[in-house]
């Protein structure tokens, strides 16, 4: 009788849920007009389809070729000139064009490019840029990421690659030592937050200790305001040092493949001391990375070795500020995800190189309301003494291979053959 009971019971339940399923089928079948949706009133709103003839690219960008004296208005709308703009478009043609269908035709690589480029300018939203290029801004959003990447893959290679041998590292070294008066240095390291607004669903992951919401770039620079190597993606709740310490560049100096150079005297001295990274105290002092001696008690000697480190270490700092003054995107939050900022800050490094080496004012000059060249002078940037703003700090994670190569570059500026006379004023 129970087991009767039990098959009718079942069936019953088989029934229900038939029906309901049923019935659901039958619901989202019913079409568009009967749900109460409104139809689509047009296939492309009118003033979209006038892009061919008045958007920014056919109008603006052609009126900037066509007048001779205000040409410098192409270059600071899209902070290149038309020459270096032909040869990106060229360089990731392949990767951004799309081909033309029945029903559309597809916005062409070149205002892909022109659109990109004066949003990484001016950080402008997507409906407002919608409004210059007449391009929906749902298009916009889709292309920007991909052009981003497209722009970092192909230039890579060739403006933002790791040196690999000795003559390479050499080269950094001496023009260090040339500029900046900091012998075997291969590079200043610092980070900077690149901040955004704060992503859905992802709490306090990117919420720093400034109270914003960010990712770091860890970044590497040489003598010439050129990024070395680039660490883009880590979440603003890790410290500077915490990024440094598991990129891929602290294990290639670990594991000695970065091809260095040998370990050599200073002029004048006997001792040994390797190829160095110079950095603030936010990174752990080691035998390929030196930072300021820490304390307000200091002597000459270290005082001197923080000002001369300090000179050497502002250069990646000076580098951020290029690349933020040229890109203004970074000047204020950045309205994407994690991923899509990402894409966005290693394609304007890649940029920064690439117009570097193409611009031979991009770093020393910029240019005025009228055209004019305006030098920027980096010398009269006022230092903050270093022994003046730190905190004594306990030392015994440094090793004393570390501290004896610290010493030796201490006595090497303070002798005959490695001073400065200017380095006695910030005493």
């Amino acid at each position: 009788m129970d087991t009767q009971r039990q098959k009718k019971l079942a069936a019953i339940i088989y029934i229900c849920y038939y029906i309901k399923r049923k019935r659901c089928l039958e619901k989202n079948s019913i079409p568009r007009k009967k749900r109460n949706m409104t139809p689509r009133s047009v296939w492309v709103n009118e003033w979209l389809l006038k892009r061919c003839t008045e958007g920014a690219y056919e109008k603006t960008l052609r009126e900037f070729r066509e007048i001779n004296n205000q040409k410098y208005l192409f270059k600071n709308y899209l902070r290149m000139n038309e020459t270096t703009f032909s040869e990106l478009l060229k360089k990731i043609s392949p990767f951004v064009k799309k081909n033309d269908t029945n029903m559309r035709k597809a916005v062409p690589d070149c205002e892909r490019l022109a659109c990109t480029l004066r949003f990484l300018a001016s950080g402008d939203s997507f409906k407002s840029l919608s409004v210059v290029f007449r391009i929906a801004p749902n298009t916009i959003s889709l292309f920007i990421p991909e052009v981003c990447d497209a722009i970092y893959k192909t230039l890579k290679d060739e403006y933002l690659q790791v040196p690999s041998n000795e003559d390479q590292w050499n080269e950094i070294a001496r023009k260090f030592n040339e500029k900046w008066n900091f012998p075997n240095c291969i590079g200043a390291v610092d980070g900077k937050h690149i901040l955004m607004e704060a992503p859905t669903r992802c709490g306090s992951t990117y919420f720093n200790y400034k109270g914003t919401h960010s990712i770091v770039l860890m970044a590497i620079a040489d003598a010439e305001y050129k990024f070395v190597y680039i660490d883009v993606g880590c979440n603003g709740r890790v410290s500077d040092g915490g990024v440094f310490g598991k990129s891929t560049f602290q294990h290639a100096l670990n594991m000695n493949s970065l091809g260095l150079p040998s370990s050599r005297p200073l002029e004048g001295r006997e001792l040994n001391v390797p190829y160095v990274l110079v950095a603030d105290d936010a990174f752990r002092m080691q035998k390929h990375l030196l930072k300021p001696y820490p304390g307000r008690n200091l002597s000459a000697g270290q005082r001197i070795f923080n000002y001369r480190l300090s000179r050497a270490r502002r250069i990646v700092e000076n580098v951020f500020g290029i690349m933020a003054k040229r890109f203004q995107v970074f000047s204020r939050p950045i309205r994407l995800n994690p991923t899509k900022t990402t894409k966005v800050t290693m394609a304007s490094c890649a940029l920064h190189n690439f117009l570097i080496t193409k611009s031979s004012n991009y770093v020393e000059s910029q240019t005025d309301e009228e055209g004019n060249l305006i030098p920027i002078e980096f010398n009269q940037v006022s230092l903050r003494p270093v022994q003046e703003g730190t905190v004594e700090q306990p030392n015994n994670y440094i090793s004393n291979e570390a501290k004896e190569i610290r010493r030796e570059f201490e006595e090497y500026f303070m002798s005959v053959n490695g001073e400065v006379p200017f380095q006695y004023r910030h005493l």
